[in-house]
């Protein structure tokens, strides 16, 4: 196999992803509109992430974050005592 048939071959999948989120994008901001982006935050887990911003909400401001203040406990936290299996 020629190595140009065989970058093409190596390329098209990622290309199709590409074009596929792209597509969506276009058909999200047809009916929607335009979106600001940014990062969200989850007072639950106390974790920050990017998503969409409504009009109406403030973005999350990094510097107003306090380190320390501890995360409420969840499932999923650690606790610090010894394990038992």
């Amino acid at each position: 196999m020629e190595p140009g048939t065989l970058a093409i071959l190596l390329l098209l999948p990622f290309v199709a992803v590409f074009e596929c989120a792209a597509w969506k994008e276009h058909r999200r901001v047809r009916q929607k509109g335009r979106s600001t982006y940014g990062l969200t935050y989850d007072p639950e887990s106390n974790t920050t992430y990017i998503g969409t911003i409504a009009d109406t909400a403030a973005s999350y401001d990094p510097e107003d974050y306090d380190r320390k203040r501890p995360a409420p406990r969840t499932p999923m936290t650690r606790t610090t005592g010894p394990r038992t299996r």
